[in-house]
């Protein structure tokens, strides 16, 4: 750090004016490091601090918030993971690194089933109807969480948000007759009304 002069610190370079026999003893500091912690994608900042050579460091408790569809996992720490409360030797300056890992997200499916019961962001999930009660049919899909490719589709897909998921097979009872054949309207019956046939099953219709 210096030298010192009968008690009197003085930085090298400096004169002094000699008079008698001295001692001139050197001072000694601690060396200090940086520690800092890096975010990795997620956000909001954590301080580091500053320890001196030899010391240790306690990883702290993550205080970033972690990208969409993430949680975290652990500290990076020259390349190895490490949990929150682990001690490190601090003898360089050394920066921390967050971990983060996806999360899986659960897909709840009634009257059907996924192909996957739990997913993570983006991951695209097929969706099959079960197989109708008797007397009605496959109508569509009504979901809680997400969008589906295509609702009206016994089978279909959708991609995985970041949230839990709730899908269901809805149902509706066949509105005609169970055997094929001429039907008439009467004349309140809409022509934009939509029938659903079951399999199988035909419909002649027929204006008065």
């Amino acid at each position: 750090k210096a030298w010192s002069v009968g008690g009197v610190e003085k930085a090298v370079g400096d004169e002094i004016t000699v008079t008698a026999d001295v001692t001139v003893t050197a001072v000694w500091e601690d060396k200090t490091y940086t520690v800092s912690l890096d975010a990795n994608g997620g956000e909001g900042t954590m301080t580091g601090a500053t320890v001196i050579h030899g010391k240790k460091y306690t990883l702290p408790a993550n205080g970033f918030t972690a990208p969409e569809g993430k949680k975290f996992k652990a500290w990076s720490v020259g390349g190895t993971e490490m949990a929150a409360g682990d001690e490190i030797t601090v003898t360089a300056d050394v920066t921390i690194t967050a971990v983060w890992e996806a999360i899986e997200y659960i897909v709840a499916v009634t009257d059907g089933t996924a192909s996957k019961d739990k997913a993570t962001i983006g991951t695209t999930i097929t969706l099959t109807a079960g197989e109708a009660p008797a007397g009605k049919m496959f109508d569509k899909w009504v979901v809680e969480g997400a969008t589906v490719a295509d609702a009206n589709s016994a089978t279909t897909t959708f991609t995985m948000p970041a949230g839990n998921v709730t899908w269901t097979a809805w149902e509706e009872t066949a509105s005609l007759p169970a055997v094929s054949g001429n039907y008439f309207l009467a004349d309140d019956v809409k022509l934009t009304d939509v029938w659903k046939l079951s399999d199988g099953q035909t419909i002649t219709i027929c204006l008065n």
